[in-house]
């Protein structure tokens, strides 16, 4: 980490129902100086291609409009379901480096038992896309959406033996990106997300707050 970074970026990774894409959302709502960059909207015409299978975008193409992407941008970011292999997150080391960037990593926590029974119940909007859960994460309409009124719907891939997949899948490919991290010396916030979205979100926020090296994001 650069010791004369003027931004932050925070890199939100999590299992499926840890309810990191809610979070970088709801973070950026609250704080408008802070922009959001989401993985699938890096080649959303390659997305559809690619994600019902579960496979990723090829580096070779995805790497080069992430940079793209993010030389647009100015100030402190959010960076959801990024990086997702090795030779990304060096990118985006090397990245933050030459645009003076802080890169903090928020590491949500579950168990594949945890995930499992997370996604029992998880629906999403067809439209929007934004996904709630009767515990979790209530919509303030049930049934709906209620930013588009969008009848709710369960994601075919929520059935048990996709899950578990996914996790797996999940551990497979965050565990040595968090580990690059880590030996780059990028501060990691290890939070606990066997609870609400909400809940979740306000850990996270209070770690960022209380660590005076890592506080600015919030602040501006």
């Amino acid at each position: 980490m650069s010791s004369n970074a003027e931004f932050g970026c925070l890199v939100i990774i999590g299992p499926p129902t840890s309810g990191k894409s809610s979070i970088a959302r709801q973070i950026t709502e609250q704080h408008p100086h802070i922009q959001l960059v989401r993985g699938k909207d890096i080649l959303p015409e390659q997305t559809g291609k690619y994600e019902p299978k579960r496979e990723l975008i090829p580096d070779k193409i995805f790497i080069p409009a992430l940079i793209n992407l993010l030389n647009q941008k100015s100030g402190h970011l959010i960076l959801d379901n990024i990086p997702r292999t090795l030779k990304q997150t060096k990118k985006l080391l090397n990245w933050a480096l030459s645009t003076h960037h802080a890169i903090t990593v928020a590491n949500l926590i579950l168990t594949e038992t945890q995930v499992v029974s997370r996604s029992q119940g998880r629906e999403v909007c067809p439209t929007c896309e934004r996904s709630y859960h009767p515990q979790l994460l209530p919509s303030p309409t049930p049934g709906f959406c209620p930013h588009d009124k969008s009848p709710l719907t369960i994601r075919p891939g929520d059935a048990e033996n996709i899950v578990r997949q996914g996790y797996r899948h999940h551990l497979k490919m965050d565990n040595p990106i968090l580990f690059d991290f880590k030996n780059q010396g990028i501060p990691i916030i290890d939070i606990d997300a066997n609870t609400t979205v909400d809940q979740t979100r306000q850990r996270l926020i209070t770690s960022l707050v209380s660590n005076p090296a890592i506080c600015h994001i919030l602040t501006g």
